[in-house]
């Protein structure tokens, strides 16, 4: 009998043993065995790839610096119960070729059962793949083909910085300007510019300034800002800054930028000129007061910055024109201001300013000085001691000596040489000192004699100023008046000039008037005026005091005695200074009995007489002699007055001359 059994076959030498049981009539059950062998073929075939010697199927795989040697171990096993032939390695990098030891593989298990093939590149940058493919022909079936994929990443690290001064690139020197003792600021944008994390990040500046970054590790293109400070210093400055980090792989990377600014002090000056000089300290120019003065005031820009609105004031609100507002350095310019000279020291500061691009405006003070000169001479001449500028003066008696002093006094306000003074009528006059300084005065003297009548001189002073001034000059009147004092008496009796003996004839107890005419005739006051008479005594005079020309008129009554009779006046008068003046005058008369008309008894028939002969028409003339009753028949009438016009001593009976 044929017994039959299915099975699915199995990798490799196979045996299996059958076994029949067959039981006999009689006895134990008979066991008859038989084996049976197959070769079940499994053709197989593994790969194994590496880059450098890291199985790297998946990504990234090993990270590796950009153009390092790259090598690849391709690890072919032949994992089937067949030889397999024609075993090659292939990749798909065209670039990449693979050289492998065997083209033969053994059943897995036996001796050359497996290789390793290799490969090398060079690494580039990124993510890099490839995939090597494993080939074998087995005896039968189909060839066998085995990829595998490794990766690796090329690593290209890079880090860069960008500095900047203050917030703003610099593209080279010499960079901004800067004020010196400012404060700066640099930022340091540190970028990682490569493909893969850096580590250890950090900044350094070649000048020593501290850098703070907030981090110190840096992703693909991230960025972070560092920063650090410092003081402007003077002239062109430079400061490269290093920035690191650690890729990876590789040796530490470096960006290095270097910033520039230049460090200016911004300065300016002024030089202030008074009509062109430089006077910062006093007196300065000397100047005549009045005349124009002009201030330059030269604004030069002395730092290495351009200053903006610039301006010049100046501490009197003098108005400072200037050509420019703006001045770039070393650049001057220059300022001008007008005034006019006023007397005395003066000063005044002007003031240049001038704005910086950055921080607080610069400014420089200049004082400048002149002394506004008033040359100046003052003469006060007197005449014996009295300021006489207008007549008459003080009086002198003619023969007198008159004493002249010239005060002379600088009133002014600069010193005056060759002090001098000129009379015009005595010439060049001596003078102690001939140099003046302000305020010094100085005494001259002359001497002369009075003369008669109103006297002027005048006196001239003179004095050098300093050099371009016009020399001062003053005059001064002086007067004196030259007196001669003079009287004059003229002696009447009765009204009559009785010069001559023997003079009116007069009745004998009668009243005989004597007037005394005084008069002034010299040029003076006179005082302690006295008329006295030889040998009548005093005479009664209304005033004791006459002014030139002025008359008065004095008197003494007396009774007519018989006979010849003189008498003599004599008038005393006292000049302001000197001797008394004097003048006499006689008189005659003769007592007797008057004739016939004269009523008045005076020697003379005139209308006084006849006068009072009207006023005293009716009356009865007087007992004894009257001679008004001119036709004595004892009453005075009309016909009495015409008798006596018949024979009056003057034509028209006129009195006396």
């Amino acid at each position: 009998v044929e017994c039959t059994a299915t099975g699915t076959a199995a990798a490799g030498q196979y045996a299996n043993i059958g076994t029949a049981t067959v039981t006999p009539p009689q006895g134990p059950p008979l066991t008859p065995t038989s084996t049976s062998h197959y070769f079940g073929p499994t053709p197989g075939l593994q790969l194994v790839k590496k880059t450098n010697g890291e199985s790297a199927d998946t990504a990234p795989g090993p990270v590796v610096l950009l153009g390092d040697a790259i090598s690849w171990t391709y690890e072919v096993t032949n994992t089937g119960n067949m030889t397999l032939t024609d075993v090659a390695v292939t990749d798909s990098d065209p670039g990449v070729s693979v050289s492998c030891p065997l083209n033969e593989l053994a059943p897995s298990g036996e001796a050359n059962d497996s290789m390793t093939c290799t490969a090398s590149g060079t690494a580039t940058a990124g993510q890099y793949a490839n995939t090597g493919t494993a080939t074998g022909t087995p005896p039968t079936g189909p060839a066998l083909r085995v990829p595998n994929t490794s990766h690796y990443f090329g690593a290209d690290p890079h880090i860069r910085v960008v500095k900047l001064t203050n917030g703003e690139l610099i593209g080279g020197p010499p960079g901004n300007t800067l004020r010196v003792g400012d404060a700066v600021t640099w930022t340091y944008n540190v970028t990682n510019t490569g493909n893969v994390v850096l580590t250890g990040v950090g900044v350094t500046d070649d000048q020593g300034v501290t850098v703070t970054c907030p981090r110190t590790t840096l992703g693909v293109g991230e960025t972070m800002p560092c920063t650090g400070s410092g003081i402007v210093t003077a002239g062109q400055y430079a400061n490269q800054a290093n920035a690191t980090g650690t890729p990876p792989v590789g040796p530490p990377v470096t960006g290095i930028t270097t910033s520039w600014y230049t460090g200016a002090t911004p300065g300016i000056s002024l030089l202030k000129l008074t009509n062109g000089e430089d006077a910062k300290t006093a007196p300065g120019p000397t100047i005549p007061v009045s005349d124009p003065v002009t201030w330059t005031y030269r604004v030069t820009n002395t730092g290495q910055q351009t200053l903006t609105d610039v301006t010049v004031t100046d501490d009197t609100g003098i108005t400072v024109t200037c050509p420019a507002t703006e001045l770039a350095p070393g650049i001057s310019m220059d300022c001008t201001a007008s005034g006019t000279a006023v007397a005395g020291q003066y000063g005044n500061v002007g003031t240049a300013i001038g704005t910086p691009p950055t921080g607080s405006p610069v400014k420089s003070p200049d004082p400048s000085h002149y002394f506004g000169a008033v040359p100046s001479i003052k003469i006060e001449k007197r005449t014996n001691g009295e300021d006489a500028d207008t007549e008459p003066g003080p009086s002198i008696r003619v023969g007198n000596p008159v004493s002249w002093l010239y005060i002379v006094t600088n009133d002014g306000n600069v010193t005056l040489t060759d002090v001098g003074v000129v009379d015009s009528d005595l010439g060049a006059v001596a003078c102690n000192d001939d140099l003046l300084v302000p305020g010094a005065t100085t005494t001259c003297t002359a001497l002369g004699t009075a003369v008669a009548g109103q006297y002027m001189n005048e006196a001239t002073a003179t004095g050098t100023p300093p050099a371009g001034l016009t020399p001062p000059i003053s005059t001064d009147p002086s007067h004196y008046y030259g007196w001669t004092p003079g009287i004059d008496l003229r002696k009447t009796t009765n009204g009559i000039d009785a010069a001559t003996a023997p003079g009116p004839e007069l009745a004998v107890g009668s009243t005989v008037v004597y007037e005394y005419l005084v008069t002034n005739t010299g040029d003076v006051p006179l005082t302690d005026i006295v008329v006295t008479d030889d040998p009548e005594g005093t005479a009664s005079c209304p005033q004791t005091t006459l002014d030139p020309g002025e008359p008065m008129t004095c008197e003494i009554e007396r009774t007519v005695v018989a006979g010849a009779y003189t008498n003599t006046g004599t008038v005393t008068g006292q000049p302001p200074t000197g001797t008394p003046v004097t003048s006499t005058y006689t008189n005659h008369h003769t007592g007797g009995t008057p004739p016939v008309c004269d009523a008045d008894a005076n020697g003379v028939i005139d209308i006084n007489d006849i006068r009072a002969i009207m006023l005293a028409r009716g009356r009865p003339a007087d007992p004894g002699f009257d001679p008004r009753d001119a036709d004595g028949d004892g009453v005075i009438t009309r016909s009495d007055a015409k008798v006596c016009i018949l024979d009056c001593t003057y034509p028209n009976c006129a009195t006396a001359p």
